[in-house]
């Protein structure tokens, strides 16, 4: 599973670096990694204040508007 986490996040880190376009490989990826902050952000309070960063942020809002 770290080994999946980590392919999610080496997608959106490159689209980040501007090695990839951003595409629907990417949008799902940041979508698995929000889920499972989510998640554990259910688990326990110490990951309360965990978010993405303003970049990725960035991202999935220019996602939802060009989809929407």
């Amino acid at each position: 599973m770290i080994e999946m986490d980590l392919n999610h996040c080496h997608v959106v880190n490159e689209s980040l670096a501007g090695s990839s376009a951003v595409n629907e490989k990417v949008l799902n990826s940041i979508s698995v990694l929000g889920d499972r902050l989510e998640r554990l952000k259910k688990m326990s309070p110490l990951f309360a204040d965990i978010g993405f960063s303003p970049d990725v942020e960035n991202l999935r809002v220019h996602s939802v508007a060009s989809v929407g």
